[in-house]
């Protein structure tokens, strides 16, 4: 079985710099020409389309799940019914969306919190115009989870870049000439659609049997939602986990500071954008080496991805929580337009960063593995404690009149005590390897590689205080080439050829590095 790790890893992190490049403009712009109370509702109503993917209700896994196990060969028919029993559903909840909506938009007062007047109900329209937007996009989004289940990640990166491109060329010209919300919101829906509509073309071409239909197969539905059921109930604490502070922010605080919580989170979310984009390979090749009983190179897939996440993760962390300040006056020019509340986007921005590093190293692979393996139930259990115990703790925070930050330490606890003491011992059982073998190999070469980065960041950041940019250029560029140099003079020489040798089979120059190292 051929899987494409090269390529899809590649254009994951192309589109990952495309995001990267296109979140911060559009963060820096919205921030700079509408303010944070516009930015808080722009943040605000992304977390509001997160929650209409719980009416997903884990449909969109499982088409990955089918279409990686190859099923669309063995028997085309029953695929057929069953991305077609996945599509008509989506539809309906297209319309259950939009209903939702609806409701939803008498009580703008209350999710806004704001007062009666032009303010309230220019929100109220952004929020219409969104909602509506998210319920044409719905149906469509299976057609990227079928792409993902044929291991076709490279194809989805490319025409998301595309389409980001052209996204960011529209934002562009509605800030030049003077747009609103309103314009920027159309163009983001329509794109999104265009897109979705694009990848079910390259994905249904690519299964000459199969046929995308409005249709719902009552048998494929109970089949379905015995494997959805559990992938919904888990998504549904990743969203408490992950999206309730800021709904709860703007219930008890507002969107002004829904707005210091979100741009304080961009770099923790642009870093684990970039450390991320390895694991996205777990998931289909978790479905594919386990249904065909391949345990043993799996275990190796896992443990290889392990230390990858650790390798990149880490240095991203290292970088960015020391340069934090630089890094936020150049990507969003916090100083200039809110010098007080620096010092909270600063401690925030931190609290994030190391959150993502817990994240992309702990949390990531076991839940796609566990997904996709069958061992679904397991994972949506350790998901549903993990979001109901994260947003109690977000209530009972918020409502004892604590600063927003607080909601970082209690998330950092929650999640690193559950992934620390219950999942990674699973995994490691899993995998067959001991404790301090994966501490060493993950974890132990990666902390020491980074001592001397640390000090030389430090020591940059003393001599170079107020050049900003100079900072962040120098400062991770040098940081970077000291940690390789590290890791690389604590990797054994045996593991650092095999490592070359599979990279010179994609370049062949790369061979005349194994003398050297």
């Amino acid at each position: 079985m051929k899987i494409p790790i090269f390529k899809n890893t590649l254009t994951n992190y192309l589109i990952s710099a495309v995001r990267l490049i296109q979140g911060v403009l559009i963060t820096r712009w919205i921030i700079a020409y509408m303010g944070m109370e516009t930015y808080g509702l722009w943040a605000l109503l992304w977390t509001f389309f997160v929650y209409g993917v719980l009416l997903d209700f884990g449909c969109g896994a499982a088409a990955q799940k089918y279409t990686a196990s190859g099923i669309y060969n063995k028997d085309p028919d029953k695929y057929t019914r069953i991305i077609s029993t996945i599509f008509s559903f989506h539809l309906m909840m297209g319309g259950v969306i939009a209903l939702i909506v609806v409701g939803l938009s008498f009580f703008s007062d209350i999710l806004f919190k704001l007062p009666p007047g032009p303010k309230l109900d220019y929100a109220r329209t952004c929020f219409l115009l969104f909602g509506f937007g998210a319920a044409l996009v719905f149906p469509t989004g299976m057609f990227t989870e079928i792409l993902v289940g044929l291991q076709k990640l490279y194809v989805r990166n490319v025409i998301n870049v595309i389409t980001k491109c052209v996204e960011l060329l529209f934002t562009l010209l509605i800030f030049y000439f003077d747009g609103t919300l309103i314009a920027l919101i159309i163009v983001t829906m329509v794109l999104n659609i265009a897109s979705n509509i694009v990848m079910g073309y390259f994905g249904m071409r690519d299964l000459p049997k199969a046929r995308c239909k409005i249709l719902i197969d009552k048998e494929c539905w109970k089949e379905i939602f015995t494997f959805s059921g559990f992938v919904y109930l888990g998504s549904i604490s990743r969203l408490l986990l992950n999206k309730s502070s800021r709904l709860m922010i703007s219930m008890f605080c507002g969107i002004v500071d829904v707005g210091l919580f979100n741009v304080s989170s961009r770099v923790g979310d642009l870093c684990g954008q970039v450390a991320g984009q390895y694991q996205e390979n777990i998931g289909p090749i978790s479905g594919a080496l386990h249904k065909r009983n391949h345990n043993a190179a799996l275990r190796r897939i896992l443990f290889n991805a392990f230390t990858f996440n650790s390798v990149i993760s880490f240095i991203l962390m290292l970088c960015a929580f020391i340069l934090i300040e630089p890094i936020l006056i150049v990507l969003f020019n916090i100083p200039a337009k809110y010098p007080d509340a620096m010092p909270i986007i600063v401690l925030m921005s931190r609290l994030f960063i190391i959150n993502m590093y817990i994240s992309i190293t702990l949390r990531s692979i076991p839940q796609t593995f566990m997904l996709m393996a069958d061992r679904h139930k397991l994972a949506t259990i350790f998901s549903i404690v993990e979001g109901v115990l994260t947003l109690a703790v977000n209530i009972i925070v918020l409502a004892l009149g604590a600063e927003i930050y607080v909601l970082l330490y209690t998330t950092l606890v929650v999640t690193g005590s559950m992934y620390a003491f219950i999942i990674l011992p699973y995994m490691l059982k899993y995998m067959q390897i001991s404790f301090w073998y994966f501490f060493w190999n993950v974890y132990g070469r990666v902390f020491l590689s980074g001592i001397a980065p640390t000090l030389y960041l430090l020591t940059l950041l003393h001599f170079l205080n107020g050049y900003n940019w100079l900072c962040c250029i120098f400062g991770s560029g040098g940081a970077l080439l000291l940690y390789i140099v590290g890791y690389i003079l604590l990797t054994p020489r045996t593991q650092r050829h095999q490592v070359l040798r599979k990279v010179a089979r994609k370049f062949p120059m790369a061979r005349r590095l194994e003398r050297w190292v």
